[in-house]
């Protein structure tokens, strides 16, 4: 069996997906979109124990308790799956990239475990499952990744306080959505890191910095309102205030590398962007328009870079031996 979950950008209002603000100053409203790089999870009979590969190891164990990557061990335990099986999860990015690769990893492993047992959860479920997953691995983050992962497509998440969820895509047609992603460079900063560290500074800093997440959640109403009529220089220009926003909220997401790196975007003809993810690493996301994008490339010599495509399916099934 083998599953694969779309990995996400998000545009502006990510920091609001935490429960220490949605849950008491909600909703928050995340515009984001899924993107053509994935997780992949691949899940198999074995001989005996529990034989798990993933990124930097694989090895067998013969009891679930001493799986020694949590999440995936939450996620067999959450399914009742016994020994005799084989999983392994992978990704087209790296972990700690911004991207939301954990989260799609989990997703396209629950979707393959469920899909093991001859389920076929619903993208909300399969998403709440994650999250559900990811706080027992003690490792929740914000609420977005997993529903992302689960769904697909480009628009507006809304988290509510009541813990419901609701999706607004946007109205764009195809011809339209290749024009906005012609305007879309990712360039990788080289650094990681461990984003849980991060999204716990946030967290602790909700209080603090309250009307700064407020005007999080409004940028990213005005994302989305800017890129449902094709104003891609005025979602760049928002892309830009959210970073400063976001910066301001919680100095640690950057660093004089991140500053660096987006000063030379900038200064080559970048109509705006921001870092994806938790902050303080990964991939930087930049608006180039396409008559610039030669120079802006040039300029990031030495980078990792990468074009966009938007996807607009979730997580799916894309092996199985009934197939």
């Amino acid at each position: 069996m083998a599953a694969k979950a779309p990995l996400k950008l998000n545009f502006a209002g990510g920091e609001t997906d935490i429960r220490p603000f949605y849950a008491t100053h909600g909703p928050g409203v995340v515009f984001t979109t899924a993107i053509k790089r994935y997780a992949y999870a691949f899940v198999s009979e074995a001989e005996a124990g529990y034989r798990i590969s993933y990124p930097g190891f694989t090895g067998t164990f013969d009891r679930l308790e001493a799986i020694n990557h949590v999440a995936i061990r939450e996620a067999l335990r959450r399914l009742e799956i016994g020994p005799g099986i084989s999983v392994t999860t992978a990704s087209d990015v790296p972990w700690g990239t911004g991207l939301g690769s954990s989260s799609s990893y989990l997703v396209a492993l629950l979707l393959a475990l469920h899909a093991w047992r001859e389920e076929d959860p619903s993208p909300e479920a399969l998403a709440r499952e994650a999250f559900s997953v990811s706080e027992a691995a003690g490792e929740p983050g914000g609420k977005q990744d997993p529903y992302v992962a689960a769904y697909g497509g480009t628009g507006l998440f809304i988290f509510n306080g009541d813990e419901s969820v609701e999706f607004k895509a946007l109205p764009l047609s195809v011809g339209q959505v290749r024009e906005l992603e012609a305007f879309l460079l990712l360039c990788d900063s080289g650094l990681t890191r461990r984003s849980p560290e991060v999204q716990a500074a946030q967290e602790r800093g909700v209080e603090a910095h309250l009307k700064d997440f407020e005007e999080m959640r409004e940028l990213a109403l005005r994302g989305y309102e800017a890129a449902s009529v094709l104003d891609v220089e005025g979602l760049a220009h928002i892309a830009d205030q959210y970073w400063r926003v976001r910066k301001r909220a919680e100095p640690s997401v950057s660093n004089p590398a991140i500053e660096e790196l987006y000063s030379k975007g900038i200064a080559a003809g970048a109509l705006g962007g921001r870092l994806e993810g938790a902050g303080a690493a990964g991939f930087m996301l930049f608006f180039v328009p396409p008559e610039k994008k030669g120079q802006v490339l040039g300029s990031l010599k030495g980078y990792r870079t990468m074009e966009v495509e938007l996807e607009p399916r979730g997580a799916r099934i894309v092996w199985s031996e009934d197939s």
